[in-house]
């Protein structure tokens, strides 16, 4: 078994999450008519039910939530912020089906959403079971850091940092580039790392790439841990 399927295999409660933010200021897509779309290819819409349909002009109105479900799949959205997202544990599972989304949007209801995006991203969670103990992992990760020595001085007490949480260095986290992978302890289960991730890029190649090789990056960055 290789190192990245014994990572695999001690993973459980996995979770991802693809999206994309648009950069229309009013989504363009009747809502009636999406739901109608994802109905004719076998989605259910699992969205509270919308006011009665006026019989003459068309109204759009907004959404936020989850909206749909294919399979084991979660479809949410939000028309204000135009942000539409698909879940599943998989990240090739979620972005195949963030993208038939689209398609669906484009062929039935005209609206080309790959020309208008301003950035995709990743938002995913789990948990993954330790060789060693987390919590002194996670601190010894920190022990030759001086600012811990100087922190003791002041508290009169040994500490130190109970997680990890790594971001692209002098970066803002409010951008379109961006990305977040946080490592700690589990509050209930002291065996295990929580493990959070969040990456957005503009690029989808870069996107692709990242999501394509998230577990692999995980998996060499708990090995440094570990080590």
């Amino acid at each position: 078994m290789s190192e990245q399927e014994q990572f695999i295999h001690r993973i459980k409660d996995i979770a991802v999450r693809c999206s994309v933010r648009l950069n229309y200021i009013l989504t363009p897509i009747n809502v009636y008519e999406l739901f109608d779309a994802l109905k004719e290819a076998d989605y259910e819409i699992t969205a509270p039910s919308l006011p009665p349909r006026p019989p003459h002009a068309p109204m759009n109105i907004s959404f936020s939530g989850p909206f749909a479900k294919k399979d084991e799949t979660i479809f949410d959205g939000n028309t204000d912020r135009a942000f539409f997202g698909a879940l599943n544990n998989a990240f090739d599972l979620s972005y195949a089906s963030l993208n038939d989304l689209m398609r669906i949007i484009h062929e039935e209801l005209g609206v080309d959403l790959s020309k208008n995006i301003s950035f995709y991203e990743i938002q995913s969670s789990l948990s993954c079971s330790s060789r060693k103990n987390p919590i002194e992992e996670i601190s010894g990760v920190f022990d030759d850091c001086t600012i811990i020595s100087k922190i003791n001085g002041i508290l009169k007490e040994e500490t130190s940092l109970y997680n990890l949480k790594i971001v692209p260095r002098g970066a803002v986290p409010n951008q379109s580039n961006w990305f977040e992978i946080t490592i700690e302890p589990d509050n209930v289960n002291p065996a295990r790392f929580n493990i959070r991730v969040i990456f957005r890029n503009e690029n989808p190649l870069v996107f692709e790439e990242f999501g394509n090789n998230m577990l692999n990056f995980l998996d060499m960055i708990l090995q440094e841990i570990e080590s």
